[in-house]
């Protein structure tokens, strides 16, 4: 008749117990952690070419410790141009409209052991002229006296458009000449836009300064008097 077995064996038996508890908690512990995850908001964007849209990236990889990572499907469409952190989850990612077209900008983090990732799709459109305006319309000066007029040029969705190359016509420019155009220009008043353009009022009368854009036309009325 067999007696009972020695005690090293159940000794053995009760001491593996609780390491095994210990390797099941942190099984458990692991399948309890979040998954990494990102997101992009919106994820679907039009933009006008040579403009900046701005869209919020987030996510549970801590963004003070990993960077965020982008790239662009065809960057002769759109790129991203700053990010700006704005949190341990959140960033502000700036995109700019390069040129007509659509493409995807992927976002991603690889930390350790972790990845995630996202994406979004652009639309650029084309600058196209909506609208182009002369100010003043109208003035009257002395002669001898210099004088601006600012191109006012609008795109199709509102914006202005700066520096625009506009073609001056003058409709007597014995009376009224062209001093400068282009770039900026620094003077008693302060720098003045680009696309602008100085006169001179040289003898008295009346003219029309017409200036003209991708077939848009707009004029002003300038009248010169003696001094």
């Amino acid at each position: 008749m067999k007696g009972p077995q020695p005690a090293p064996y159940r000794t053995r038996a009760v001491l593996l117990l609780p390491v095994l508890l210990l390797g099941g908690c942190d099984i458990l512990g692991d399948l309890e952690e979040e998954a990494p995850w990102m997101t992009v908001s919106p994820n679907n964007i039009t933009v006008v070419e040579g403009r900046v849209a701005q869209i919020e990236v987030r996510t549970n990889i801590d963004l003070y410790v990993w960077d965020l990572g982008w790239g662009a499907v065809d960057q002769s469409v759109a790129l991203i141009d700053t990010i700006d952190v704005k949190g341990d989850s959140r960033a502000i990612a700036h995109v700019y409209g390069v040129g007509p077209g659509g493409t995807d900008i992927h976002f991603g983090i690889n930390a350790v052991r972790q990845h995630a990732s996202a994406t979004m799709w652009v639309t650029v459109q084309a600058v196209t002229l909506r609208s182009l305006t002369l100010e003043p319309e109208s003035l009257s000066v002395a002669t001898g006296a210099d004088f601006w007029v600012l191109p006012h040029a609008k795109d199709s969705v509102g914006w202005e458009l700066i520096g625009q190359p506009i073609d001056w016509q003058i409709s007597d420019s014995t009376i009224v000449s062209l001093q400068y155009t282009s770039g900026w220009y620094w003077n008693t008043y302060g720098a003045m836009p680009a696309g602008s353009a100085l006169f001179r009022a040289d003898k008295p009368g009346m003219v029309t300064i017409t200036a003209a854009l991708e077939g848009i036309r707009s004029s002003s009325v300038v009248y010169v008097t003696e001094i």
